[in-house]
């Protein structure tokens, strides 16, 4: 009983690991693509204010 109980909970904590990660992979994926062209400009003022 108690073992069918702990699988289950192992089993729903490893698919909520799983879960969290592909989704915070996906946020951060997206946020580096918003970034790049911004890190572009960044350099590019700086490069004309020095």
């Amino acid at each position: 009983m108690t073992e069918m109980v702990v699988s289950i909970l192992c089993a729903a904590g490893l698919g909520i690991v799983a879960g969290a990660s592909f989704w915070l992979t996906r946020i951060v994926l997206r946020s580096r693509r918003r970034e790049k062209p911004a890190d572009q400009e960044r350099g590019s003022r700086d490069l004309r204010t020095w």
